[in-house]
């Protein structure tokens, strides 16, 4: 899994065949492939981004907090914008208002952290980031102190003590991905080989039985 930074450097600098996997940003608008049937280039692979998701996210914290009104959303600021797009397309949605918070790095990431608390949300989205995934201890325990319900695409931040995850069966995406490298290995060009954007595989809800509106995660 590259950080967009990452697959942008690698799409520069190699003129062989590589297969990756990004998760957070548009691959064509981000100009890594030229359509998703065609990608063209040396680059394929897995593009996990769901933004359609993230109006689940709101939907499911609605679920968990009622009376929520207001959600911060914690942004890597280096994964494009098509996750914040479609979350304040969601927040539109549901009627609620939704702050977005920048990441710029780890040394700005207790100023942000800070910044939530004085805005104090009503619960917290964290939006997919290897990044913010590093953190999800932290981010577990900043969640729990403050008493917000809060989400992510990834189980391991539920794992931690936040309410719960909803994202893609990585199970389902692995198994995928082995079939673009197994078409590689045969001979087929990266650049013909279509990039997966699926919204299949979605799992359940992992939720902190634990967990009440108004108190800390477990």
């Amino acid at each position: 899994m590259f950080r967009p930074r990452a697959f942008a450097v690698l799409r520069l600098i190699t003129k062989s065949n590589c297969c990756g996997r990004s998760i957070e940003s548009d691959p064509i608008e981000r100009g890594f492939v030229a359509s998703l049937s065609r990608p063209g280039g040396s680059i394929t692979g897995l593009f996990l981004d769901m933004p359609e998701i993230t109006g689940k996210w709101l939907e499911l914290l609605k679920t968990a907090a009622p009376r929520l009104s207001h959600a911060a959303a914690l942004w890597d600021s280096t994964t494009g914008r098509a996750q914040v797009r479609a979350i304040e397309a969601g927040a539109r949605g549901l009627a609620l208002q939704v702050q977005i918070f920048p990441v710029e790095g780890r040394d700005t990431f207790a100023g942000v952290l800070e910044a939530v608390r004085a805005a104090r949300p009503g619960g917290l989205v964290v939006l997919s980031s290897p990044f913010l995934l590093q953190q999800r201890q932290r981010l577990a325990h900043f969640a729990g102190e403050n008493r917000l319900p809060a989400i992510s695409m990834f189980r391991e931040f539920a794992e931690e003590g936040m309410l719960m995850a909803y994202g893609p069966n990585y199970i389902d995406m692995t198994r995928r991905g082995a079939l673009a490298i197994d078409r590689i290995l045969k001979g087929a060009k990266p650049g013909d080989v279509p990039r997966s954007t699926t919204t299949s595989g979605i799992v359940v809800p992992v939720c902190r039985a634990a967990w009440t509106p108004g108190g800390p995660s477990p």
